[in-house]
């Protein structure tokens, strides 16, 4: 349609001007009077981006104008009344992304401001030559780790637009048509990004955007990688030989490697390892500690490094070496553990009493496993038990079947395993099994005070006559102021007697007991018997009766008197008191061996 042709289309529409309020939009009537604005370099029949619309001689009720473009609604005008009651709306419409011939651009005045309740709509019908524009990527594709070239094509016959071209973060480019934009992937972080994408009448001119030209920066390649253990043993003992290099991919990898590396931060084996097959996203890679040669590793310390990289669509390349895994290479068994069994001798009987022999043993560092070995004296293995904690270390006589072994020396001793398989036996320690069992018994041994004299005080008065007159063998007559009479040292006769009690584990308790009397009947003379303890003090004294016979001091427990099987007690006299003891006899009860 001319420009001519196009104005009377339009002054066909005028008729009257309108007179009345409408009450309602179906009241109003159709535009009177519409004007669209074209530029000259567009052309005679053809509608351009942004193009102003003036429609005039509106209704005084009209508060907007709906706008529709080949059935596409667009943003309302609003409707102003000027000075004089002319109610006019304008505004531009944004035409780009229509093109060809017979576009429809309807207008139709409303009542309300969201253009929803129009009357009747004017209809233009226009050609719009407003293609939208294409682009090309070179490298094509949509990834991207290197710089690439963003070209965009705009097939427009008339006008000369500019493009207005921003990328992430940057300053926006003005292009023609068809030129060529480098975009440096170096400036942006890795991810999603877009090449935001306007078409403009010039340069900072007003533009409409245009769909975007999406791509991502892609450097890294996901995925990830552990290993089974932190430290093995490559001597082919079939122990912990062999470590596995498991990983996972996240994003599907066109190529793996491993590397690894020792302590000086020197590669000392690389290797192609296999990619995962689909649909899994894991893969192992089993290493034997050996470098490129084939050679164990030395003992040490090591990492291992994992390198993956896939190709992108665009043909660039990603790539990611993941953080390194420590490892250690322990082929040397530790030093021999210490090894020692108390008691040396036991009794295993389950009696309480030494039933077992605890055994200690330490070392370096920590063990997996500690076994426990027993062999006789002709070497044979008659216990093997696997220690659990230390605590379990002991052996109860027993064997591998739980019968009690013959009494005899036998030789244990312990192989400990370190957490890669490594061995070490500690040195034998030789242990006693008894076959005698602990029994409770009650004894007494007699003594004359001749034999079991240690040391005495005989006062200056006194006497201490062995035998005493009664003239029992061994006896001792403890004979006070026989001399004269003075102060009581000098009267005091005093002996401290011991005798030593056969060997036992326990002694419960013991009881010191004598016979003896006045060395004259009719003179009712008395002693005094005192128990000492393990520290020299009274345990327990006595009295004596006053005539012949045999007397005792009650029991006191035995861990209170004897002292290395030793048992000690004074007996004295003083004052004039004159006494005869033929013998004392200490009772006890003890555990003893049998």
């Amino acid at each position: 349609m001319t420009k001519s042709a196009l104005a009377a289309a339009l002054l066909a529409l005028i008729g009257t001007a309108l007179v009345a309020t409408p009450a309602a939009a179906a009241d109003l009537p159709a535009i009177l009077r519409a004007s669209v604005s074209i530029p000259e370099e567009v052309g005679a029949d053809e509608i351009g981006q942004l193009q102003a619309v003036t429609v005039t001689d509106l209704a005084p009720d009209a508060e907007s104008v709906r706008v529709t473009l080949a059935g596409t609604a667009l943003a309302p005008l609003d409707a102003v009344e000027d000075p004089e009651g002319v109610v006019t709306a304008t505004g531009t419409i944004d035409t780009w992304g229509f093109a060809g011939n017979n576009r429809s651009l309807v207008l139709a005045q409303c009542v309300d401001e969201a253009a929803t309740d129009c009357g009747d709509p004017l209809t233009i019908t226009t050609r719009i030559d407003n293609p939208v524009p294409t682009h090309d990527l070179n490298p094509p594709g949509t990834e991207f780790s290197d710089d690439f070239d963003v070209t965009t094509h705009l097939a427009v016959t008339t006008g000369l637009p500019r493009l207005r071209l921003t990328t992430d973060g940057q300053a926006p480019v003005f292009v023609d048509p068809e030129a060529v934009l480098p975009v440096d992937t170096d400036a942006l972080t890795e991810g999603a990004h877009q090449v935001a994408v306007a078409v403009c009448a010039a340069d900072e001119a007003p533009c409409v955007a245009v769909p975007p030209v999406a791509f991502d920066v892609v450097r890294s390649v996901a995925g990830s990688f552990s290993l089974s253990a932190s430290v093995f043993s490559p001597n082919d003992d079939g122990k912990f030989d062999t470590v596995n290099i498991d990983y996972t991919q996240v994003d599907v990898w066109d190529s793996a490697s491993v590397e690894v590396r020792n302590a000086a931060d020197e590669v000392v084996f690389s290797s192609a390892v296999p990619l995962p097959v689909a649909p899994s996203t894991n893969g192992t890679f089993l290493y034997d500690g050996k470098d490129s040669l084939g050679v164990v590793l030395p003992d040490g310390s090591y990492t291992a490094r994992l390198s993956v990289s896939r190709t992108l669509d665009s043909g660039d390349t990603a790539s990611s070496t993941y953080a390194p895994k420590s490892f250690t290479v322990d082929t040397t068994a530790q030093a021999p553990p210490t090894l020692t069994a108390t008691p040396s001798t036991f009794y295993p009987y389950v009696d309480g009493y030494r039933d077992t022999t605890k055994l200690s043993y330490t070392g370096q560092e920590p063990y997996s496993r500690v076994d426990l070995f027993v062999r006789n004296a002709a070497n044979a293995t008659v216990r093997a038990k696997q220690i659990l904690v230390p605590a379990d270390a002991s052996w109860n006589g027993r064997n591998n079947v739980g019968s009690r072994v013959p009494a005899g020396v036998y030789n244990v001793f312990v192989r400990v395993i370190d957490s890669v398989g490594n061995l070490s036996y500690s040195p034998t320690a030789s242990v006693t099994v008894s076959d005698k069992k602990l029994l409770t018994i009650t004894r007494a041994v007699t003594v004359t005070p001749k034999a079991s004299i240690v040391t005495g005080v005989t006062g200056a008065c006194s006497t201490r006559r062995t035998p005493s007159l009664h003239g029992w063998a061994g006896s001792t007559g403890y004979l006070s102021n026989t001399r004269c009479r003075t102060t009581f040292a000098a009267s005091r006769v005093w002996t401290h007697n011991q005798v030593h009690l056969p060997s036992a584990v326990t002694y419960h308790w013991v009881r010191l007991g004598w016979y003896g009397g006045p060395t004259k009947a009719a003179t009712r003379d008395r002693a005094i018997a005192t128990l000492y303890g393990t520290d020299n003090t009274a345990q327990g004294w006595f009295s004596s009766v006053d005539y012949m016979a045999a007397q005792y001091i009650p029991s006191v427990k035995g861990s209170r008197v004897v002292k290395a099987g030793d048992v000690s007690w004074g007996f004295q006299t003083d004052r004039g008191n004159r006494y005869d003891v033929k013998s004392f006899t200490i009772t006890y009860r003890a555990d003893v061996l049998r």
